[in-house]
């Protein structure tokens, strides 16, 4: 028997970042017979409502802080899969203002990608607005290259 990890032998662990007060990525994930090994949440009123669903995940506050290093440190290993919900209030259309990527909170979208570059996961995914498209996506996709 090989020391591989398959999906038949152990749960793929998950990063789960801007993870929010609900956990919706890590409620999904554990549904589908995932793990969630850490999250990360700002928001000090989201982490205690995201701890009292899932009470044995690793908080993290600030993603500016959070590196592959640090969770090998904290847990041992890194993430297989890294998830989350970028902030978007500079994205959306409902700030016509608004900086799209290079904003000061929807600019933390390039930090998830830094992360990824770190962790390598076998995949990531990241969801928001749509007005990505034009605020801001040819940065994110060159970043991700």
């Amino acid at each position: 028997m090989t020391a591989t990890r398959t999906r038949l032998s152990l749960p793929l662990r998950v990063l789960d970042l801007f993870s929010g007060a609900a956990g919706g990525w890590s409620l999904g994930l554990h549904r589908a017979g995932f793990i969630t090994i850490a999250a990360c949440e700002i928001v000090e009123w989201r982490r205690i409502l995201y701890s009292e669903n899932f009470p044995h995940v690793r908080l993290y506050a600030d993603i500016r802080d959070l590196t592959a290093a640090r969770l090998v440190s904290d847990l041992g290993c890194l993430p297989d899969i890294v998830v989350g919900s970028p902030p978007c209030q500079d994205i959306s259309s409902a700030n016509t203002k608004g900086k799209g990527i290079e904003g000061e909170r929807s600019g933390l979208y390039l930090e998830a990608v830094r992360l990824v570059g770190e962790c390598r996961p076998r995949w990531f995914a990241f969801e928001n607005s749509s007005n990505l498209r034009t605020r801001g996506a040819d940065r994110l996709l060159d970043a991700l290259d």
